[in-house]
Formats: structure tokens, C-alpha cells, sequence
């Protein structure tokens, strides 16, 4: 057997652990590398607070004075927009050079702390607030500035303030990008000369984002090498101990479990192979290891068992197939035909043997005896009792003497067996039906083409008593009478709801195919009762048996001109004598078409006509083994003929049933004309 590709376990293990691992520790890095950030945050925003409170104590009181200089200059020459052009850039800031030049700004520049800017800041400015224009307005800048990235007194940063800023002195965490450094900056610290801090000036540390973040960036970097190495180290280390402690031994017990299972398809069965190093692998492997040297003793005793009970089962089989050959040679397997009588019987067992049977032979010259019964019980002790009871019935129906079939059968009945059926001898001589029913379903008698439920007295079944007076009858027999008999499987069919067949409807399809007989009727009730059980699975045998008092002839020919000519002749001399020239010359154009479309189309390299006729009627059956064609779906209309169309149209007017079946290889055609069809 071709494996198909499989994805390894190692990778299979090992890729949902790293991923897990991947995401603990990109959790944990993430969370360092903010809680890192937010210290390096708070630390310098309290540095900056130490600082800016050092410095207002030590700016002298000209500060003051110097802001409030610039701020004169500014409200009156203050720029709408800010300021690109350089020309207009130096002019804006020529206009603050006086006030620099004041006692009281030099004396502020001179004083301010150089240590103001700290740790981390990367520039301090002094200044107020234009509250209308929401700017920062620098009087006084400590750190970085250039022409072209100007902190001069009267220049002002591109922060958003607001009058609510200013009153409860909220900047700290205020962040703000400067597109002429192209920076993003931190408010890390302010504060404010007065209580009222619209009105004085206010000192504000700014920072670079980056400056402030530098630290946790430079661990980030480091950590994500130290990560990545041990990320690495943990997998090379974790693949090598799956491969060696879990994957090795399971890849050993899988090649010896396939070597096992080689030797099971070869026919051979091995002891051992399971053998893993218990002292090593102190794990669930040792328990697979033993549960698989377990399975291994399990299947050497399953084995024989099933080597054994697969010798008993084929022997049984052979049996049951020997007993069902044998059962199946007790009962006839053809018609019994005779000259004014015919007999057909039909089995279906439920099973490979059961206790239904049948016989039908000559008993001497003159008389016919026939039997149908049914064993209780089924199965292997129903077989054996039917055949005992068909044994004793044979030997003993020439004289009806049903008793002493009854007295044998119940003796040394030790499982309380016992027999229904129906026993008739017929006289051919006398025309008359000698019969009993012991306890047996109803038979059915056709009589003038009707059926009807025959006249029989209640007897018990054989094998209950042994001296049981069972009341014997009989009828007599007119030409066309006919007799259908049956065990309980038909009767007792039941369907999926639930619902038996019954005798009811027993009786409705044999009067709806009145004209039918012997296999054909037994086709026609097989049909009735599959569509009835409609799939069901049937639960007991089935036994037909089909007397007719009627006279019956059957011609074998090979269909070609030749063999139509002696088919025809054989009819003529058949049937004239019986029903006269003119009838017969009706039926013969009939027969002659039929037997034409034999000859023409059918293919067959053999054929039979079998004529079972009375005063009455006579019913034809053509039979062939050309290929399977209905001639009953041929078109009959004059505007579309097709082959044989014209003898199905004068089948169709003059005969009265006309009826289609293909069976064992063989196209079978019945119909049925009346001695006076066609008469005006």
C-alpha cells in the first residue's frame, strides 16, 4: 500500500511551540519595552520639575521686565502666519534688537542658569502666551536654532495652546511636531513666575521624542538579538529531543508493526518484535510498547480462533449448500404433463434449506397424486423433519391414508414438530379429486374461469395426534377446472408497516389473471407480492403448486420456414379435432403471425408452442431464446407499422389476454383465445 506524504511530527510539535514561545516573548518584550519608555518618561519629567523650580528661584527680577519688553514689540508687529522667507525672517527679528539691548535683558541672559536644560532636555525657552493666536512666544531660548530654524525673542513654536492650558498649567506630556526641525518634541516640564500665568511668563523644558526614547530603543535592539539566539538554541535543542526521545522509538515500533502486519497478509503470524528499552524509556512509550506486545498475543489467539471458526463456517456452508441441493432434488423440477392434466410447483425458501415442500407424480395408470405442506418451525430441524414427512407422504398418498401419514409423523417427535398441508389424488378415469387439507392454508379451484375457495372440512395438522380421524372428500373434475395452492410465506408476506399479503388478495390476482397458468401465474403472484412487501426482506418460505384438468401439447421446433410449417401443422393437428374448421381457421392466422415474428425476428435457434386447451378455450405459450424483445410495446397503428405489428394487432382482436415475460434466458408469450371468438 502506497503511504502518502506526511508532514513530520517533529515540525509538527515543534512549529505550534515556538509559535506559542514567539508570542510569550513578544508580549514580554512589548511590555518591557513600554514600561521602559514610561520610566525613562517619569524619571525625566521629574528631573526636569527639579530643575525648573532651581531655575525660577535663581532668575533674577529683570526677567520679568525683559518679557514684558519683548511682548510690546511682538503684540504690535505679530505675524498672522509664521514666518519662511528669510528676508522677511531678519526683519521680524531686527524689530526685537532694541529690547535685547536693554539693561533689563542683559541682565536676564546673564543670569539665566546654564544648567537649566539638564539631563535630557534639549532646549528651555522663556516667554508668554498669545492667547489669541493659541502660540508660544519666545522671549528667551537656551539650546538649538539657526536663520533658518530661528528661536529668537519674538519667534514662536507651532504648539496648540489654549486658554485652558495656560490657567491650570496642563503641558507636561503635550506633544508637538516642529516642521523646521523636523522633530517631534515633549512639553517634559513648565512653570510659571505668578500666580496668574496669563499675565508673566512662563519657563517650558522641551524634548525629543527620540532623545526620550533612545534608551528603550537601544534595549529593544539588544533584547531582539538575545531573543532570537535563544528562540533558535530552543529549537535546534527541541527538535533534537523529539527526534531522539519521542520520534526514534515510535518510528521503530511502526516498522516493526508494518513488518507485522507483512507477515499477517503472507500467512504468517509472529511472537514477538515489540521490545522498546523499558529502563530508558521510563514514559508512555513503554506503555504503547506493552499495549501493542499485548495486541500482538491477542491477535495470535483471534487468529486461530478465526482460522477455526472460518473452517467451521465453510464447513457449515458446504453443508447447508450439500442440504439445499438435496432438499431442492426432494421436490420436482419440472411439470408434470400428462394427457388431460398438467402440474406445476414453484419454491422459494428463506433460507439456504427450510420446511416447505411440494411433490406432484403418477401413481399408476390412472391416478395423480400431488401434495403441498409445511413444517412448523425453520431452519435445520423444519429441513430434516420436511424430509421425513415427504418421505411418508409419498409412500403412503396412493391410498390417502392420511392417518397413518399422521400416526408415523407423530411419533418420536421430540421437538413437538408438526405438518400442514394438502393431500389430493386425482382419477383421470373418473374425473374426480380425492383430497384433505390438514390444517393448511385455503385452496383455491377455478371452475368456468373463476376462482373460488375450494370446500375442504377442518383436520388438525400431521405429527399432533396418532389416531386422529381425518375426513377425506372429493369432487368432481369438468374440463378447464384448475387448483392453486400455496403455504403460509405467501399468505403472511409481509411489508415494511407491518401488513400481511392475505388470502384476499391471494384470490383477486388469481381471478385478475384468470387466464394464466403454471409458471406464468406463479410470475404473475411474484410480481403481486414484491410490490406489495415493496423491498421488505422476506421472512418465510413460499411454496406455489398448480393443478390443471385440461389437456396439454408441446411442439419443439427451430424457427425458420421450415420449422413454421411444422409448427402450423402441429396446431391443426391439435386442435381441429376440437374445436372444428372454422374456429380453428381464426386461431390459426392468429398463430401463424405469432409464430411468424418468432421465425423472422427473434434471432432463437429454438422454440416451443405448448397448446392447454378444453371445449372452451385454448391457451397458447410461445416460448424462444432469441434476444429479449416484448411484442406487446410494438406499434399497431396503420399510419406506423413497425415489425411484427400486424400479428400483435390480430392478437389484440381476437384473443382475449395477452401477456409478455422474459425469463431464464427464454422471450415467453401467452394468450388465451375462446372456442366461440370471432363467431358472428
Amino acid at each position: 500500500m502506497k503511504k502518502k506524504r506526511r508532514v513530520p511530527l517533529a515540525i509538527t510539535i515543534l512549529v505550534p511551540v515556538l509559535l506559542g514561545v514567539a508570542l510569550v516573548q513578544g508580549g514580554a518584550l512589548g511590555a518591557t519595552y513600554f514600561y521602559s519608555r514610561e520610566s525613562n518618561y517619569n524619571d525625566m519629567v521629574a528631573t526636569d520639575r527639579i530643575y525648573l523650580l532651581n531655575t525660577m528661584w535663581v532668575l533674577p527680577p529683570s526677567a520679568a521686565k525683559a518679557v514684558e519688553e519683548i511682548k510690546k514689540i511682538y503684540d504690535v508687529n505679530a505675524p498672522e502666519q509664521d514666518l519662511t522667507d528669510p528676508t522677511e525672517i531678519e526683519a521680524y527679528r531686527k524689530l526685537f534688537f532694541p529690547a535685547m539691548e536693554s539693561e533689563a535683558y542683559i541682565d536676564f541672559s546673564n543670569n539665566f542658569p546654564p544648567s537649566a536644560l539638564g539631563d535630557y532636555a534639549d532646549y528651555v525657552s522663556v516667554g508668554f502666551f498669545d492667547q489669541a493666536r493659541g502660540r508660544f512666544v519666545t522671549a528667551y531660548h537656551q539650546g538649538s536654532g539657526s536663520m533658518y530654524n530661528p528661536s529668537f525673542p519674538g519667534s514662536f513654536d507651532p504648539m496648540v495652546v489654549t486658554a485652558e492650558n495656560t490657567r491650570n498649567g496642563s503641558f507636561y506630556g503635550m506633544t508637538w511636531r516642529d516642521p523646521k526641525r523636523n522633530e517631534e518634541y515633549l512639553v517634559s516640564g513648565s512653570s510659571s513666575n505668578t500666580k496668574s500665568p496669563l499675565e508673566g511668563y512662563w519657563v517650558m523644558r522641551h524634548t525629543a521624542l527620540r532623545t526620550v526614547y533612545s534608551e528603550s530603543k537601544e534595549f529593544m535592539s539588544r533584547f531582539w538579538w538575545v531573543a532570537a539566539a535563544s528562540m533558535l538554541a530552543m529549537a535546534v535543542l527541541s527538535f533534537l529531543a523529539i527526534q531522539f526521545l519521542l520520534l526514534n522509538p515510535i518510528r521503530r515500533l511502526s516498522k516493526t508493526s508494518d513488518a507485522y502486519v507483512a507477515e499477517m497478509e503472507k500467512g504468517h503470524l509472529l511472537d514477538d518484535g515489540f521490545h522498546l528499552d523499558k529502563k530508558r524509556y521510563k514514559n508512555e512509550l513503554t506503555t504503547l510498547n506493552d499495549s501493542l506486545f499485548y495486541m500482538q498475543g491477542a491477535m495470535l489467539n483471534y487468529s486461530d480462533q478465526l482460522r477455526e471458526g472460518t473452517i467451521r463456517e465453510q464447513k457449515t456452508a458446504a453443508d447447508l449448500a450439500l442440504a439445499e441441493r438435496i432438499q431442492g432434488s426432494m421436490v420436482p423440477n419440472a411439470p408434470l404433463l400428462g394427457d388431460g392434466y398438467s402440474v406445476f410447483g414453484k419454491m422459494h425458501p428463506a433460507k439456504e434449506v427450510g420446511g416447505d415442500f411440494f411433490s406432484y407424480f403418477k401413481i399408476d395408470e390412472n391416478r395423480i397424486g400431488f401434495y403441498i405442506a409445511d413444517v412448523s418451525g425453520k431452519g435445520v430441524p423444519a429441513a430434516l423433519f420436511m424430509a421425513r414427512a415427504a418421505t411418508v407422504s409419498r409412500l403412503l398418498i396412493g391410498d390417502l391414508d392420511i392417518e397413518r401419514i399422521g400416526e408415523v409423523l407423530a411419533k418420536d417427535n421430540g421437538e413437538d414438530l408438526f405438518v400442514t398441508g394438502f393431500f389430493g389424488v386425482v382419477d383421470t378415469k373418473k374425473n374426480e379429486l380425492h383430497y384433505v387439507n390438514c390444517g393448511h392454508e385455503p385452496v383455491f379451484l377455478r371452475h368456468n374461469g373463476v376462482y373460488a375457495p375450494l370446500d375442504e372440512a377442518p383436520n388438525l395438522p400431521l405429527g399432533c395426534l396418532e389416531d386422529f380421524p381425518y375426513v377425506k372428500q372429493k369432487i368432481a373434475l369438468a374440463d378447464g377446472d384448475a387448483l392453486f395452492l400455496y403455504t403460509d410465506g405467501l399468505s403472511e408476506a409481509m411489508n415494511k408497516e407491518g401488513d400481511l399479503f392475505g388470502k384476499e388478495a391471494i384470490l383477486n390476482t388469481l381471478n385478475d389473471n384468470a387466464v394464466f397458468a403454471g409458471e406464468e401465474l406463479f410470475s404473475i403472484m411474484d410480481e403481486e407480492v414484491a410490490k406489495f412487501v415493496d423491498g421488505a426482506e422476506q421472512s418465510d418460505d413460499t411454496c406455489f403448486l398448480y393443478f390443471e384438468y385440461s389437456r396439454q401439447k408441446s411442439f419443439l421446433f427451430k424457427p425458420d420456414i421450415k420449422g413454421l410449417a411444422s409448427a402450423s401443422a402441429f396446431v391443426e393437428e391439435t386442435l381441429v379435432p376440437v374445436f372444428g374448421p372454422a374456429h380453428f381457421a381464426r386461431l390459426a392466422v392468429v398463430l401463424d403471425e405469432m409464430i411468424s415474428n418468432v421465425v423472422h425476428y427473434s434471432g432463437a435457434k429454438e422454440a416451443c408452442i405448448t397448446l392447454t386447451y378444453n371445449k372452451e378455450s385454448v391457451r397458447v405459450t410461445i416460448s424462444d431464446d432469441g434476444i429479449p424483445f416484448d411484442p406487446t410495446t410494438v406499434k399497431v397503428h396503420k399510419e406506423e407499422w413497425e415489425p411484427g405489428g400486424f400479428g400483435i394487432l390480430l392478437a389484440g382482436a381476437l384473443t382475449s389476454a395477452l401477456r409478455y415475460r422474459y425469463a431464464s434466458g427464454h422471450n415467453i408469450l401467452t394468450f388465451e383465445m375462446k372456442a366461440d371468438a370471432g363467431e358472428a
